[in-house]
């Protein structure tokens, strides 16, 4: 999963610049930064990109069966009223759009993971730049899950996203 994700991503990448009429080294010499000055540690940046992005989705998922986390018609209703307004459509088009590209799954799998992840800040510790602690339930629906966020995270980071796939 994660060597295909990276191929894509550099393939990408690659397919951009070309268009751009950029070589790779333009590219990272106008990105400027010391770290990434190489072709092969572009790639290495874009696995450890993907491996933390892996390692996300596995986590809220694992939150989302702990705390059973459900998805309802009016959490479809309100993500396609979100895409409308992102994207400039009307919620009409929205839906045409997720029924001939069958974005369905994906969509509810989105739902579900911002609810658990909803569910994770919620029993987050927060505080601002002066220490003093933040109320994120005032952002956040009074019906979050609980969840032993470290036991979800420590699990998380154990998994070795390579076995995953």
């Amino acid at each position: 999963l994660v060597t295909d994700e990276v191929a894509a991503r550099t393939s990408q990448v690659a397919e951009q610049l070309k268009a751009a009429g950029m070589t790779m080294e333009d590219y990272l010499a106008r990105m400027g930064n010391p770290e990434i000055a190489s072709a092969e540690q572009f790639a290495q940046s874009i696995r450890q990109a993907v491996e933390r992005g892996v390692r996300a989705e596995i986590l809220l998922s694992r939150v989302s069966d702990e705390v059973e986390i459900k998805v309802g018609q009016e959490d479809l209703t309100n993500l396609i009223f979100q895409k409308a307004q992102e994207n400039g459509t009307t919620p009409e088009r929205e839906i045409q759009h997720m029924q001939e590209h069958n974005h369905l799954p994906e969509w509810m799998g989105q739902i579900r993971q911002s609810k658990a992840l909803d569910a994770i800040v919620a029993q987050a510790s927060v505080v601002d730049t002066k220490g003093q602690k933040v109320d994120v339930m005032a952002v956040l629906t009074p019906s979050a899950p609980q969840v032993d966020i470290d036991e979800a995270v420590a699990e998380a980071a154990a998994i070795d996203v390579d076995e995953t796939a």
